[in-house]
């Protein structure tokens, strides 16, 4: 049995989570149906998904929805800093520093 590729393997997974539509959707379901490796995936990814049914989805709280919106602030600022020290050399580097994602902040490692 060959081992599936990530493409093949990301393709399953965004089946199962309903996020295919179209021709995308018919070519995995033949994929699965033709390939033992891809059942087997789409069975242990339906299994996992399986006690998720039985959750009543409703509207995000908004503190959540907030700390969501900081977290991906903090990521992308960090992105823009490590962009930012490896296109200008300073003697000030973030290199001892550890960013705290959860309190959006930088904490300075001990030396």
């Amino acid at each position: 049995m060959r081992s599936l590729g990530n493409d093949e393997e990301s393709l399953i997974f965004d089946y199962c989570l309903g996020l295919t539509s179209g021709e995308r959707t018919d070519r995995v379901e033949a994929f699965i149906a033709s390939s033992e490796r891809a059942t087997e995936i789409h069975r242990r990814i339906q299994s996992a998904l399986g006690p998720l049914a039985s959750l009543c989805s409703g509207p995000c709280p908004e503190e959540l929805a907030e700390r969501m919106v900081r977290l991906l602030c903090a990521v992308a600022r960090g992105a823009e800093a490590a962009r930012i020290q490896a296109t200008y050399s300073s003697s000030r580097t973030l290199e001892d520093c550890w960013q705290c994602l959860s309190r959006n902040i930088l904490i300075k490692l001990s030396s």
